[in-house]
């Protein structure tokens, strides 16, 4: 095939360019269109510019002094401008906050992050002082073993990192730097997870510009990442990474040395690494034959599969070379084995075999034959068993590390291969069953129910409290009404000529609300085309509230008036000229004896039926509003208008308690909730973003939908919302933390409802002509309350020859008949642990109260870190193999289920966990995304007689709802049981602690209003 040549500038194209482009006019264009102004500013957010210290293609990295709030120097590293946009912003600070979990004393520290007047993202991390671990290496002239022993803490910093879930995928020689303190080497990781908060699509255009970052060191890239295959980039990349640095740290060159006429194609610089091998270490440094040469080389296997599982693992094989022990690398046989023996103790092995070698020489012949099949059967039996041990292992970690990243379905998909691969791998089965455990797991309750032949969209759905009746505006006029379970919906006629505006429950005993706009109507669902009351109104309705609960229609019009109007008898009660422009938005507090509103100009304001004279409102808007929001206990009231402006008022003063919050397009939806007094506002910009409702601070990074938010919904007692967005997408976001993901399956949902006690959600897919009914109220395992006499504790540190103790505030010491051996270092302080009664598992609770259980023969994790709902103060292993006790700081004792000391799970259950998580490895040995399932179809994988099976009351307990769910798999009471016993005492701190297992729960509701009977627990 003929070279094809770039008619502008004469160069050749190389073969297998995207898309045909020429890379070296497509880098001169993007150089010249991201050149950005050299001249910076005196300061930068707040740091002093001193000097350039370096600079990359994607930015520029001055050494910069802080004055405030403290006095230090730091590296300031400022983004050029051409790179930034709102989705790599989101996700560079959601980088940061994940690297300032890191604490480790081989990463440098990074401070802080932001953006100058200029629109110029920043980052300040710590300053190193030092030079490259190769220049080091090499100008110190330190032997090999000085050299592994850096190694090891850069290895070791690595693995902590890869455990919280960060990726560095930038190791080279320029990003670990020593220092030398106290006149000793300490190596220090830089610039850890910048990369991948910079990652972006290889789009045609983009493609090239990465390469063009590449040329100046893809020899330090692992296969994978030369492939462009995000998909395979996972931590093994960084193991890639450690194994060319070793290689040019012990070799005294890079494995990949390029010349000047192929350092000029950046496609056989990828080729190199993704194809050829580099020149064994010993054909180099002969002195590195063997053991550094097998581990050199496994950690850069092309295969991810076949280097090393961890950069922790790494480690200990360093720690192995060092101290002279067999080392995992390359193929050992006995002779390998022994000849480690001999080096280690020379003068007695050499006094042995003088002696015994003229006794057995006339053996070894007669002998040789069998001894040679007996050792290549251990051999195989051994690479058979290290084999499987190595790839369980494996499993296991990205388990965990997916579990980190919040990829529940992920992380269940490797804990179920690990256990496919070795059964009897207890760690991995019991993180299974702990994120089984604690994971909310979103399904639908049935089959999906098909929209009747003749219609082909289906606008505001309504969904009834009892989640038994689904209705939905089909086209214009139309009206279809369905009921979970059923294959279809059934179309009514409204009679109707113009389209309809409005579609609402009105009670919870069947009535709902149709309405043009001009005429509105009371029907029921035991006859939907029968009109039970009727309104026609003499102005046009211009904003609709309705309350099931006290069965009232809240109407504000085109003139500006507010009317209240009874449902069951049809009558208006309540009349106010509020404004003279349009009514375009409503809420309600108090149980809609306070109502918020805006109107189309501008104004906002709140209006008490009855009492007008304390009604107040505000002119702070400069253009129509078009949510407002007021929380349950009506004390301030939220307003957002068309050009993106929200504004907090405080009620009944109507003063300013925050704001104004811009945003990047018109506000679609607003919400307050009360208990972590969050303000959730959507907006036509696509972002759903979570703020202190009285500072107007960002409470978290905001969550991105390709477009428009359409409407938010509280659920779970006010601990989640669910945003829908006009790309068809459903998200579920935590208040707590901002953590959202995607519900399964509601890809193209086109219309989406909430019921009106949170616990159901029906979405209309217009694109498979499809509604789905979701259970929203699946709580995980919670602690639950133990009666007073329950409530003493006595921890044992010392059990059954085993005693644990600290080694400082995060990390414990496991010391028994066997040795001694550190368990992981924990993420924050350990507020307290525990011994179970057979010294085989320890407790752990943090101060950022997260508890994990831990292994204490081997060091594993049995359970991933998970944060409790509720401040514990001391944990304890309670007589029951599946229970911890847990104390608050008021000494109130609850208890709390986690996974067996031991279990077995078959293959049944693993393939139930799947279909839960909706994520598998598919034939191809990538993770797939499993086709969406309902909960009654997930149950059919149960087999007959598993029922008391710990597997079975397991999966009984995952497909249960409601209140006849038990509190957790093991507990004999159910849900229902529970909240009746603690709302029969009236104790409001019980009724609350009720309404956190069942928010609706109405006598919880009236205890809480009227302050209950107080007595002590």
């Amino acid at each position: 095939m003929e070279e094809e040549i770039c008619p502008d500038c004469r160069n050749a194209i190389p073969f297998g360019a995207p898309m045909g482009m020429c890379p070296t006019c497509l880098l001169g264009g993007i150089n010249e269109e991201d050149e950005v102004d050299p001249e910076f500013d005196e300061e930068v957010g707040g740091f002093i510019l001193l000097r350039k210290i370096g600079e990359g293609g994607f930015a520029e990295v001055y050494e910069a002094e802080q004055r405030k709030p403290v006095r230090r120097r730091v590296a300031l590293k400022v983004l050029r401008p051409g790179i930034v946009t709102p989705q790599i912003l989101a996700r560079f600070e959601a980088e940061r906050q994940a690297l300032a979990l890191m604490d480790h004393p081989n990463i440098a520290s990074v401070y802080e992050a932001g953006e100058d007047e200029k629109g110029r993202p920043w980052i300040a991390m710590e300053l190193v002082e030092g030079e490259t671990v190769t220049d080091f290496c090499r100008d110190k002239g330190i032997s090999k073993n000085e050299c592994l022993t850096i190694l090891h803490q850069v290895c070791s910093a690595v693995q902590h990192a890869h455990l919280r879930g960060v990726i560095h995928r930038d190791l080279k020689p320029s990003n670990i730097l020593i220092a030398e303190v106290d006149g000793k080497p300490v190596p220090k990781v830089i610039d850890f997870g910048i990369a991948r908060a910079l990652d972006v699509s290889l789009t045609d255009r983009t493609l090239y510009t990465e390469l063009h970052q590449l040329i100046g060191t893809p020899a330090y890239m692992s296969p994978e990442q030369a492939s462009f295959d995000p998909v395979q980039v996972d931590g093994r990349s960084d193991i890639y990474s450690l194994g060319v640095v070793m290689y040019e740290v012990l070799c005294g060159r890079p494995p990949f040395e390029e010349s000047s006429q192929k350092e000029k194609s950046v496609m056989e610089a990828l080729r190199r690494v993704r194809e050829d091998d580099p020149p064994r270490p010993s054909l180099l440094k002969p002195h590195l034959k063997g053991d550094v040469e097998w581990v050199i080389l496994k950690a850069m296997a092309k295969d991810p599969g076949s280097r090393y599982d961890a950069a922790g693992t790494l480690a200990h094989e360093i720690e192995r070379l060092l101290s002279d022990r067999p080392v995992e690398a390359g193929s050992p046989s006995r002779t390998y084995l022994v000849n480690k023996f001999v080096r280690r103790h020379k003068v007695p092995v050499f006094a042995a075999v003088l002696t015994v070698s003229v006794i057995v020489l006339g053996a070894v012949i007669s002998t040789m034959l069998y001894v040679k099949s007996v050792r290549l059967g251990d051999d195989l039996r051994r690479k058979e068993s290290e084999a499987r041990t190595a790839f369980r292992s494996s499993q296991y970690l990205l388990g965990l590390q997916m579990n980190e990243r919040r990829r529940g379905g992920d992380a269940i998909a490797h804990f179920c291969r690990a256990v496919r691969a070795d059964p009897e791998h207890r760690a991995a089965a019991s993180c299974l069953l702990a994120i089984l455990l604690q994971h909310k797991f979103t399904k639908a309750i049935d089959a999906p129910i098909s929209y009747p032949d003749e219609v082909t969209t289906v606008r505001m759905p309504a969904i009834f409290p009892a989640g038994d009746i689904v209705l939905g505006a089909a086209g214009d006029n139309g009206l279809i009404m369905a009921r979970p379970g059923t294959a279809a919906a059934n179309l009514f006629h409204t009679g109707f000529s113009e389209p309809l505006r409005y579609l609402s429950v009105v009670s919870e005993d069947g009535d709902f609300l149709i309405s043009d706009g001009t005429r509105l109507e009371i029907r029921n669902v035991s006859a939907p085309e029968a009109v039970e009351n009727s309104l026609v109104v003499e102005v046009p309705i211009s904003s609709l509230l309705t309350d099931p609960q006290r069965e009232i229609v809240i109407l504000g019009d085109e003139a500006g008036n507010l009317k209240v109007w009874d449902a069951k008898v049809g009558i208006e009660f309540q009349r106010w000229k509020a404004s003279d422009s349009a009514i375009t938005a409503l809420s309600s507090g108090r149980e809609a004896s306070l109502i918020g509103y805006g109107t189309a100009s501008g104004e906002a304001g709140t209006w008490v039926p009855g009492r007008e004279g304390l009604s107040r409102k505000h002119d702070g808007h400069f253009d129509s509003v078009t949510s407002v929001a007021i929380p349950p206990s009506g004390s301030m009231l939220v307003s957002g208008d068309a050009s993106g402006m929200v504004q907090v008022f405080k009620v009944p003063e109507m003063a300013r308690l925050s704001g104004p919050l811009p945003h990047g397009g018109e506000i679609t939806a607003l919400l307050v909730e009360s208990k972590y007094r969050r303000l959730v506002t959507g907006s036509a910009d696509g972002y759903t973003r979570l703020w202190d409702a009285e500072t107007g601070k960002l409470s978290s990074p905001a969550n991105i939908s390709q477009d428009r938010i359409e409407s938010l919904f509280l659920i779970s007692g006010g601990e989640e919302v669910i945003a829908t967005g006009s790309d068809g997408s459903v998200r579920r976001i935590e208040i707590r933390t901002g953590y959202g993901e995607n519900f399964p399956g509601t890809g193209s949902v086109g219309a989406a409802s909430v019921s009106a006690e949170g616990t159901r959600l029906v979405a209309c897919d217009d694109q498979r002509q499809l509604i789905q009914v979701f259970e929203l109220d699946r709580l995980a395992a919670r602690p639950f309350r133990l009666p007073p006499d329950e409530r003493k504790l006595h921890p044992r540190p010392q059990k059954a020859g085993v005693t644990v103790k600290r080694v400082n505030s995060n990390q414990l010491r496991v010391q028994s008949e066997e040795g001694e051996m550190l368990l992981p270092r924990l993420s924050s302080a350990i507020k307290s642990f525990d011994l179970d009664f057979e010294g085989k598992r320890v407790a752990t609770v943090t101060e950022s109260n997260r508890y994990q259980i831990f292994d204490v023969l081997t060091g594993d994790a049995l359970t991933p870190s998970v944060l409790l709902p509720i401040e514990i103060e001391k944990i304890g292993f309670t007589e029951s193999d599946v229970f911890v006790q847990l104390f608050n700081d008021s000494g109130v004792p609850f208890r709390l289920e986690i996974p067996p000391s031991s279990v077995s799970l078959p293959e049944w259950f693993l393939r139930l966990a799947e279909e839960m998580g909706g994520r598998a490895f598919g034939s191809e040995g990538r993770i797939v995304t499993l086709p969406e399932t309902s909960l009654k179809a997930a149950g059919e994988l149960i087999p007959e007689g598993e029922d008391e099976t710990p597997a079975g009351k397991y999966a009984n307990w995952l497909l249960a709802s409601g209140r006849e769910r038990l509190l957790s798999p093991s507990n004999a009471k159910s849900v229902g049981e529970y909240v009746d016993e603690l709302v029969s005492t009236r104790v409001p701190a019980l009724a609350k602690e009720a309404m956190t297992f069942e928010p609706g729960n109405t006598n919880a509701v009236e205890i809480l209003k009227s302050g209950g009977f107080r007595s002590r627990e």
